[in-house]
């Protein structure tokens, strides 16, 4: 059993097909190593699937790279260009620091 899903990872190495979000994601959840869910990973992003407009695909590419480092974990607000000029305009500070979704590579 073992030996047929390490042969399922390979596969997604080297496969021409895309298969379902769901498909992935029960593959993840069986996933044992860093180098399973690694494959995973790589394999969402060889097929560019790794964005918001493909859901299923970009919510399990964020969770497995989230768990593997590559991407950190960032809340994000929305604001209206009003309120962000009032507050730059009513700061004193010269500097401002503003989270960045990153991918650590």
């Amino acid at each position: 059993m073992e030996r047929r899903k390490n042969g399922v990872f390979e596969y997604l190495r080297h496969t021409p097909y895309l298969h379902s979000s769901a498909y992935l994601r029960e593959l993840y959840q069986s996933a044992n190593t860093k180098a399973e869910k690694n494959i995973l990973f790589n394999y969402i992003k060889r097929f560019e699937v790794d964005d918001e407009e493909y859901k299923g695909y970009y919510t399990l590419y964020e969770q497995i790279g989230k768990e593997l480092g590559y991407i950190d974990d960032v809340e994000y607000i929305t604001l209206s260009k009003p309120l962000l000029l009032h507050y730059l305009l009513e700061s004193d500070e010269d500097e401002f620091t503003i989270p960045v979704r990153r991918y650590n590579r």
